[in-house]
């Protein structure tokens, strides 16, 4: 029960994860939009830095997941359960 409910919440991490994506592709399309329109230096260069921002920001949470989804079971709990796939084939 307790390895589904690991599952489920990694699910739901990952679910999470690619709505943030969407969220942040949205602003940087936004940017690049404002980019398109201006010719002021001073103001591409603000909006490429915002950009490089959420580029880095689309980083970390899939970072974090794969640090989360890491095996977190005790090496007993491995061995119990080897054991049971064993017995079972």
């Amino acid at each position: 029960m307790e390895a589904a409910q690991r599952g489920d919440q990694a699910n739901q991490a990952k679910a999470e994860i690619k709505r943030q994506h969407k969220e942040l592709d949205k602003q940087q399309d936004a940017l690049v939009e404002r980019m398109v329109e201006t010719s002021n230096p001073t103001v591409m260069a603000a909006l490429e830095n915002k950009i490089a921002k959420l580029e880095e920001d689309k980083l970390l949470p899939t970072d974090k997941l794969s640090q989360n989804t890491k095996p977190k079971g005790a090496l007993g709990e491995v061995i119990e359960l080897l054991r049971e796939h064993l017995a079972n084939h």
